[in-house]
């Protein structure tokens, strides 16, 4: 409440119209405090059945604690969200792994019936770039923009990945190179998406889909990973998810160990490689450590290609709001963000006719004001 308050104090919100949201607010949080006061308590309940600790289950400290529910308590449709929740996750204003669903811990009973032969963390990795190859060849469309996600659901291939990714466990991250790192990352989140929409089905609407990205998770070492965490906290170097909140939290505190995994340097290419099963998503691909460079800017000319530009009778350059919501990532040296310095970006990666225009237009760099337009984003389910 207080960091809304702020916000809403800092957008010149009245002091009357401030207190009365504030005791809303207040009120809403207190409900909030009570309904997840006793699964916070509680030890991680694993999403089939898994119990911390054990043989292929050892969470480290900074992950327990965190509440994950059981399909068969909520159903399917795993992500309705209440909407005061909703707001409240987004504001970052939950605890921290609250309500988090793991989705690759088997069950006791699977655990007990799994005959499958341990593997090592170089193994499992090759392994799963196998699975996960054969799962995108049969399920999702030539061109990356969608996914069959009933067909994949009863598949064979789908229930052999779901096996195998319960040997994460067992992967230890620490040792890969920077390429391995970027290259893993990017493909567990764009299965840990899918995984989660076969699962617990697609999101209802997009405080749903928030709920998603910070509760959908996969044990990887010892640890436990959300969409969230891989994107915000791996991928982007620990940066703060977009957020109105005027006090955004990094995903991994200091004496989190997660945080030894987060990218030193931030390659904004990242956001033309991860797919949230939205229209507005850039396609699915698979990536390789030994060419992930490449394919990153294969993926990066692909997604700026859409770029629209208009030079008379005045100049209008219109990107994905992906470029207003990590303006941060596409500057230079991490720092705000402008209309010029994300127009920069995009020319790098277009054809030579755009580029042309767009160095036109960067000529006049105190005209920029009104000149880049952030096209909505599509936030339908991406299934075919």
């Amino acid at each position: 409440p207080l960091s809304i308050a702020t916000f809403l104090l800092l957008m010149g919100t009245s002091w009357p119209s401030l207190v009365s949201v504030l005791i809303l607010l207040c009120c809403a949080s207190t409900c909030v405090c009570w309904s997840i006061a006793g699964p916070i308590s509680a030890s991680v309940r694993h999403l089939r059945g898994g119990s911390v600790g054990g043989d292929r289950s050892g969470m480290s400290s900074c992950c327990k604690g965190q509440a994950a529910t059981t399909m068969s308590e909520k159903g399917p449709q795993q992500f309705k969200r209440n909407a005061v929740v909703g707001v409240l996750g987004y504001l970052q204003l939950l605890p921290r792994g609250a309500g988090q669903v793991v989705l690759n811990v088997p069950s006791s009973n699977e655990a007990a019936q799994d005959s499958t032969e341990k593997m090592s963390g170089t193994e499992v990795a090759a392994a799963l770039r196998k699975s996960i190859t054969a799962l995108y060849g049969e399920f999702v469309t030539v061109d990356g923009d969608g996914v069959d996600y009933s067909a994949l659901r009863a598949s064979d291939e789908y229930k052999a990945y779901v096996t195998l990714s319960y040997q994460l466990a067992l992967v230890d991250p620490l040792t890969m190179t920077r390429n391995e790192k970027l290259a893993f990352f990017i493909n567990v989140y764009n299965s840990l998406t899918i995984h989660a929409i076969a699962a617990l089905g697609g999101p209802a609407d997009l405080l749903s889909r928030l709920r998603m990205y910070a509760e959908a998770s996969y044990q990887i070492g010892p640890n436990v990973y959300s969409l969230n965490d891989i994107e915000n906290g791996v991928l982007r170097g620990n940066r703060a998810p977009p957020t109105i909140n005027p006090f955004p939290k990094e995903p991994f505190p200091p004496n989190d160990p997660r945080a030894k995994l987060a990218c030193k340097e931030v390659d904004a290419r990242i956001h033309f490689a991860l797919n949230c099963a939205a229209r507005g998503c850039p396609p699915i691909r698979f990536y390789k450590p030994e060419n992930v460079l490449e394919t990153l800017d294969i993926a990066a000319k692909a997604f700026c290609s859409s770029v629209e530009i208009e030079e008379t009778p005045s100049p209008l350059v219109k990107v994905s709001q992906i470029f207003e919501w990590y303006a941060s990532d596409f500057a230079p040296d991490g720092t705000k963000g402008s209309s010029t310095a994300t127009i920069e970006y995009v020319s790098k990666f277009v054809g030579e006719a755009k580029k042309a225009s767009l160095d036109r237009i960067l000529q006049k760099k105190n005209e920029m004001n009104g000149v880049l337009v952030f096209v909505p984003y599509d936030w339908g389910l991406n299934s075919k």
